[in-house]
């Protein structure tokens, strides 16, 4: 009886918290991007304890310079480095990169990294274009000032 009494206790507390349900693994991708031989990295994740907000234990802020500065907006504040919570089903990251160097832009990332249970675009806000992060490994795009993408995350809930 005490068993069937602690069972329904843990199953009542955990209907108060559905974000339990929806939690998954937590999980990054690193992306890098190059003109000529110019590189800035940026990663985007979820953890099981961030937030959509700022968190210090998971995000860094972006110190920009140089001819080639890329940074995430979106997620309190310009970060490196922006990871959010596992529980939302679509999940977006505004990218932005100014790029002074004349060459042509390059956004990579390792089609591995991805996790199995979403699926990723990255929108290219300039040309219209949307790039099936799972099918490709990175986006080249002619040389230009200012760039600004969404990469969108959605969680496949079959």
């Amino acid at each position: 009886m005490k068993t069937l009494q602690t069972i329904l206790t843990i199953l009542t507390i955990l209907s108060c918290f559905p974000a339990f349900a929806l939690a998954g693994p937590d999980w990054e991708v690193n992306l890098a991007i190059t003109s000529g031989s110019v590189e800035s990295k940026v990663s985007l994740g979820a953890g099981s304890d961030a937030t959509d907000a700022q968190d210090g234990r998971y995000d860094v802020p972006a110190m920009l310079s140089g001819d080639l500065q890329a940074r995430f907006v979106d997620g309190g504040g310009s970060l490196w480095r922006d990871i959010r919570g596992t529980d939302q089903e679509v999940e977006e990251w505004k990218l932005i990169v100014d790029a002074h160097t004349k060459k042509d832009l390059s956004i990579s990332w390792n089609v591995a990294d991805l996790p199995p249970e979403y699926w990723f675009e990255l929108i290219d806000r300039k040309r219209k274009k949307t790039i099936a992060m799972e099918e490709v490994a990175s986006y080249t795009l002619p040389a230009g000032d200012h760039w600004e993408f969404l990469i969108r995350a959605v969680k496949d809930l079959k």
